[in-house]
């Protein structure tokens, strides 16, 4: 809650260093505001079920690669090294530039075999990534098992592979499983793209 907004915690980031209105919701609307101490919601509240569980453990073995024009490809080799997870923010949709891409395949098939995982983000806040739009998109997910933010933001893809990773230790399928479960609004996209091929799925049936 912040200059009166309430915002999904997995959906905030800073956008503004000094102001009062420095949050912003990313790719989902506003909760609820506060106006002269009364809360109004937009979204109403979801019924709870179940105990409320603690998770303390959390795997901070990730790096963040924020790619750019010349980004050399020993990057991957010291990272893939020293990280159990890397999260690369390329460009636009999201992929893997022509400039690494040979230097990323040599070490996604050393390291991948051995247990190491890579989200493909976008540098872009809003719209989320979508790597299958293009061709090279396509190739690289059908040749790894990678795992993609869609409109999640950074903040929570990254919080969210430091909790599955501790939770789920060795245990990639698991984690890939449940990175794509909805946390608090978290992820929309792959729900949405999945209900649509359920549909799909059935008028075909039918």
């Amino acid at each position: 809650v912040f200059h009166g907004i309430v915002i999904a915690g997995t959906r905030a980031k800073k956008i503004r260093a000094h102001s009062y209105d420095a949050f912003t919701s990313v790719n989902f609307p506003v909760l609820a505001s506060v106006h002269d101490g009364h809360l109004i919601r937009f979204i109403p509240q979801g019924n709870l079920s179940g105990a409320v569980r603690f998770q303390e453990a959390m795997n901070d073995s990730i790096a963040v690669l924020k790619l750019i024009p010349g980004s050399r490809p020993g990057l991957l080799e010291y990272l893939f090294e020293h990280y159990d997870c890397l999260v690369i923010e390329s460009f636009g949709l999201g992929g893997i530039p022509e400039s690494i891409r040979e230097e990323f395949y040599a070490q996604m098939r050393y390291w991948e075999s051995r247990g190491k995982a890579v989200v493909i983000a976008t540098q872009v806040m809003n719209e989320g990534s979508d790597m299958e739009v293009y061709e090279v998109g396509q190739q690289v997910k059908k040749d790894f098992h990678l795992l993609e933010t869609y409109d999640m933001t950074l903040e929570a893809a990254v919080t969210k592979m430091m909790h599955l990773m501790a939770l789920y230790p060795g245990d990639n399928e698991a984690v890939r499983e449940n990175f794509y479960h909805a946390v608090n609004y978290d992820i929309l996209y792959r729900q949405s793209v999945d209900a649509g091929h359920r549909m799909q799925d059935s008028v075909l049936t039918v």
